[in-house]
């Protein structure tokens, strides 16, 4: 199922009737939206980067209202995911989380090229 019809499932769906079961479902499909969420923002991060006007931070901090570190985090992340398709994949699909994506991008630094997979 898409992350938009997760959404709207979960949008739908009467919180203070969930059972322990459905509300566990319920966190597995929070993972998927906000791993698509992420992965999109990036892609459009990675647009804002090719199209060259100015810094990317700057952009995702005035229209994505987030903070100058939240947005060269965003930033470094979309670095990262464009290197590592099986990554960005993997966010995509809410098999990591966000922070998983960080990590890697904060350890590879400097890096210009990461394999994943290969």
């Amino acid at each position: 199922m898409k992350s938009g019809d997760l959404l709207l499932r979960l949008e739908g769906a009467d919180i203070d009737e969930l059972s322990i079961g459905d509300a566990q479902a319920a966190l597995r499909d929070i993972a998927v939206v906000k791993g698509a969420t992420a992965r999109l923002e990036a892609r459009v991060a990675r647009r804002i980067s090719e199209l060259n006007h100015g810094p990317v931070s700057d952009h995702l901090g005035r229209q994505g209202r987030t903070s100058r570190h939240a947005a060269e985090r965003i930033e470094r992340r979309s670095g990262l995911l464009g290197d590592a398709p099986l990554l960005d994949d993997a966010l995509g699909a809410g098999k990591i989380a966000v922070e998983h994506a960080d990590t890697v991008a904060n350890a590879a630094g400097g890096w210009t090229t990461i394999i994943v997979g290969s």
